[in-house]
């Protein structure tokens, strides 16, 4: 028998009301691990510097109906006076930042990224209970698992500075359609099989760019499993049909950036790749094992420091950690291949998870697949330590059978008791891990300051008025200039509805250099230039200068500048033009 033929539906009523129960339970160890039971609230950030001003950025500019998933990224409250073009700014998850932008109308840019945050959490948790369930396993060890993935420490570390990598629900069914494929039915036109495995291609397709390129593999070795063992028997036209709908899917969200740069020529300075960061990123198995310096327990943190202290290349941090019970099940899986092989045992889904597993470790890692890509010039596509997310997929479909059959002895109470216990360690993981509960105080009065700012700017100066931003900076990806975060000038959009802001247009553009020759020049021309161009305040970021920005500021008051209003922290001061 092949290794997924046994593949059946589950007795859907108990299985809703289990999945109930683990929804609220993800929510409870979430709200935990954020420090919401501890005074964090959901207006306040979890993170606010970094990457995650971006995220916040492209959620208000959704909230502003300013981006949309399958149109051109054209920015009006961005990149005064001229309308910030985001077109050279590749990627396919529109649709996430498109409906967190919906919920932001209704709530507020903040709100809605954390709730977005939970969701993302509470849909792969589930996810990952219902894939196990279709695999036959057991409702404890599926339980167990969707706890585990729905508060994976992969999840905690990217939180909202790569908000859309924690969408990870669709990686579990990924899997399931690879096993489809491999399957003796296939996944025929037509079938439930087939339209399960379209709707889920399409979701892969417009979910982060990396989960597109791990589901491709996914779907290859699925195909090519199916055709070694059942040869002549497998039809080829439902898997190339999978792979043109995942393909069309992605392109549907890539249509702006191929139009765009087909119209305006192609901007290599927007998006920067070096061949060597296909190493630097690349996957370290060791990484699996080593866990945040902020672990609440003491033996995991002193191991995360030295596996740290002997490594040459750190990589992208946060690494790959599976966590505790994560860790100990992908050792297990490997056992459990073994143990197979060494039996000559017919093939099992141990040994095709276990395979897939030991793929996705060795073509990701350093010197591997996304290696040779790079010798031909493939290196977008450099932070491939992400495969981590699959291996963890496979090791927790495994956990849902192996930790119940371990267990199988035991009495019916007593196996659920000790099976759910290891849900424990996983919460453990993520206590602590989005940030220490001594920095939240500090994000609450920057988030809250610049709310107040932003509503007194706007209750001073008219609709549509352009702001102008200082210092001048370039977008994106752009290191901090002084004490001001390459993402930071982004915040006053956060929560603007009328005010149009200078910051924002994608470098390597005519229109993105403007703003630097105006800022260059002395406190006359310079007011004389702004009011020229439309604009009706400047607004001057204290961090962004040596001295704190005081003497550009004596300069603007002594033509005539008059101050709106100093931010609630000092660092924002905001003046009028004459």
């Amino acid at each position: 028998m092949a290794p997924f033929d046994r593949i059946r539906w589950t007795r859907a009523r108990k299985d809703r009301a289990l999945a109930l129960v683990l929804a609220l339970a993800i929510a409870a160890g979430w709200l935990l691990a954020g420090g919401f039971f501890a005074g964090h609230r959901f207006s306040d950030p979890i993170s606010y510097r970094g990457d995650s001003d971006f995220t916040a950025a492209v959620v208000a500019a959704a909230r502003r109906g300013e981006w949309s998933p399958f149109g051109s990224k054209l920015i009006p409250s961005l990149g005064a006076p001229f309308v910030a073009s985001w077109n050279d700014f590749p990627g396919t998850d529109d649709v996430i930042f498109w409906l967190v932008g919906l919920l932001a109308r209704v709530t507020d840019t903040i709100v809605a990224i954390n709730l977005g945050f939970l969701v993302a959490c509470v849909t792969s948790g589930l996810s990952m209970f219902f894939v196990a369930r279709r695999f036959g396993f057991r409702r404890e060890g599926a339980l167990l698992s969707g706890f585990l993935f729905g508060l994976a420490p992969y999840l905690f570390m990217r939180n909202v500075h790569h908000y859309s990598l924690t969408f990870i629900g669709v990686l579990p069914f990924n899997v399931l359609v690879m096993a489809y494929l491999g399957s003796r039915r296939g996944v025929p036109f037509g079938s439930a099989r087939f339209r399960l495995a379209a709707v889920i291609s399409v979701l892969t397709g417009w979910s982060f760019t990396y989960y597109a390129f791990f589901a491709a593999q996914l779907y290859t070795l699925g195909a090519v499993a199916g055709l070694m063992r059942h040869g002549r028997r497998v039809t080829w036209k439902p898997v190339l049909a999978l792979a043109a709908i995942l393909a069309a899917a992605v392109l549907s969200v890539s249509l702006d950036t191929l139009l765009y740069r087909r119209a305006h020529g192609p901007n290599p300075a927007a998006v920067q790749r070096q061949p060597s960061e296909v190493e630097l990123y690349a996957l370290k198995p060791v990484n699996f094992f080593l866990g945040s310096r902020l672990h609440p327990i003491l033996g995991m943190r002193n191991l995360s420091d030295r596996g740290r202290a002997q490594s040459i290349i750190q990589g992208e941090e946060p690494g790959p950690y599976l966590g505790l019970v994560g860790g100990a099940l992908l050792l297990g899986l490997a056992v459990a291949a073994m143990a197979s092989i060494a039996r000559r045992q017919r093939p099992t889904f141990v040994l095709a998870f276990a395979a897939t597993a030991a793929w996705f470790i060795i073509a990701h890692a350093v010197g591997g697949l996304n290696s040779v890509m790079g010798l031909f010039g493939v290196v977008l596509l450099r932070s491939v330590n992400r495969a981590s997310v699959v291996v963890l997929t496979l090791v927790l479909l495994f956990g849902a059978w192996a930790i119940p059959w371990l267990l199988r002895a035991w009495s019916p109470r007593l196996r659920w008791a000790l099976t759910l216990a290891l849900g424990v360690p996983g919460l453990v993981d993520v206590l602590g891990l989005d940030n220490p509960l001594d920095s939240l105080p500090a994000m609450r009065a920057q988030a809250d300051s610049d709310r107040a700012l932003v509503a007194t700017l706007e209750a001073n100066l008219p609709a549509g008025a352009m702001v102008f931003q200082l210092p001048a900076m370039h977008f994106p990806e752009v290191g901090p200039l002084y004490g001001v975060d390459g993402y930071e000038l982004f915040r006053p959009s956060y929560f603007a509805n009328t005010l149009r802001f200078s910051h924002g247009d994608v470098k390597g553009r005519p229109d993105a250099d403007w703003k630097f020759r105006v800022a260059g020049l002395p406190a006359d021309q310079l007011v004389k230039e702004l009011k020229a161009a439309g604009f009706s305040a400047i607004l001057l970021n204290r961090r962004g200068y040596p001295d704190g920005g005081a003497a550009l500021a004596q300069g603007l008051g002594a033509q005539g500048c008059r101050i709106i209003t100093l931010s609630r922290v000092g660092e924002s001061l905001a003046l009028m033009l004459p």
